[in-house]
C-alpha cells in the first residue's frame, strides 16, 4: 500500500543523503519529511563523539550537487528492492532537479522550531483554502487541502514538544 511505498522511498532518500554526507553518517542519523510537489526536507543528527565533526559533514553536504545526489539516490533506489522499483514504473532514472536550500548547521531545537513555524503556516493556508473551496469539497477536488492539513498538523504536534520552551 501507499504507506509502505512512502517508507521505502523515505529509506532510499535517507540512504542517499547518508552516502552524500560521507563516512560516519548512518541512515539512522538522517530524517526526512516528504512534502507535496516532490520537495524533501532533510535533517541529520549531529555526529557522535569520536567521529567526524559537524563541520566536516556540513562541508560534504554543501559540496553535494544535484548530479551527485541523483547518482546516490539512484543507487539507494536499486538497494530499495523490487517494490520500490516497481512503484517507480518506467519513468527513467532518478533525478534531483535542484537544491532549494543549502544545508545549515542547526541544533535539534532550531530544526523543531523551523518545522513548527513552516508547517504551522502551511496548516493555516491549507485551512483557509479548504474553507474557501466549498464546491470542491462536494466534488472531491479539494480533499488535497484536508490531507495536507492533517500532515502539517502531525508535523507541528510531533515537533512542538522538541522546541524546548517547556524545559525548566
Amino acid at each position: 500500500g501507499q504507506p509502505s511505498l512512502q517508507a521505502a522511498f523515505s529509506l532510499a532518500v535517507r540512504r542517499a543523503i547518508a552516502a552524500a554526507a560521507g563516512e560516519g553518517t548512518s541512515v539512522e542519523d538522517v530524517s526526512v519529511d516528504l512534502w507535496a510537489g516532490a520537495a524533501i526536507d532533510v535533517s541529520i543528527r549531529p555526529p557522535r563523539a569520536g567521529g567526524r565533526t559537524a563541520e566536516e559533514v556540513h562541508a560534504a553536504l554543501v559540496g553535494a550537487t544535484p548530479a551527485s545526489l541523483s547518482v546516490a539516490l539512484e543507487e539507494a533506489f536499486r538497494e530499495g528492492g523490487a517494490a520500490l522499483s516497481a512503484a517507480r514504473g518506467s519513468g527513467g532514472p532518478m533525478h534531483v532537479g535542484e537544491i532549494r536550500q543549502p544545508p545549515s548547521l542547526v541544533s535539534p531545537r532550531t530544526d523543531a522550531i523551523f518545522k513548527v513555524c513552516a508547517h504551522g503556516a502551511w496548516l493555516e493556508q491549507n485551512t483557509r483554502d479548504w474553507d474557501g473551496s466549498q464546491g470542491g469539497t462536494l466534488t472531491g477536488t479539494a480533499w488535497g487541502y484536508k490531507h495536507s492539513m492533517q500532515e502539517d498538523l502531525d508535523i507541528v504536534n510531533r515537533h512542538s514538544e522538541l522546541m524546548g520552551f517547556d524545559e525548566e
